[in-house]
C-alpha cells in the first residue's frame, strides 16, 4: 500500500513537470491565436507569472475555460508532487 502511494506521488511529479508545462504553453497558444490581441497583450498573457495575463487580458471562451480547469488539475498534481518531495527530504521510513 505504501509503494502505491509512493508510485503515484512519482507519477504525480512528472505529469506536473512535463505535461503541465506543455499544455499550459499549449493552452496560451490557443488562447492568443482564437481571438485578434494587441503584441501587448499577448506579451502579458505569456509573460506574466501565475496566468495573470490570461485572467486579465483573454476574453471569455471555451479556451479560457479549458486553461482554468488545467490549471486547477496541475495544481492538485504538484501538491502531490510536493508530498513527494516533502518525503524524500523528511526520509520518512514505514516498517
Amino acid at each position: 500500500m505504501f509503494e502505491i502511494m509512493i508510485f503515484v506521488l512519482v507519477v504525480s511529479f512528472w505529469i506536473t513537470l512535463i505535461l503541465g508545462t506543455i499544455l499550459n504553453i499549449a493552452s496560451r497558444i490557443l488562447i492568443v491565436t482564437h481571438d485578434v490581441y494587441s503584441k501587448k497583450e499577448i506579451y502579458f498573457m505569456f509573460l506574466l507569472p501565475f496566468s495573470y495575463g490570461i485572467f486579465k487580458y483573454a476574453k471569455e471562451s471555451k479556451y479560457k475555460k479549458i486553461h482554468r480547469i488545467l490549471i486547477i488539475v496541475f495544481s492538485i498534481t504538484a501538491f502531490l508532487a510536493s508530498l513527494f518531495l516533502f518525503y524524500m527530504k523528511l526520509e520518512v521510513g514505514v516498517y
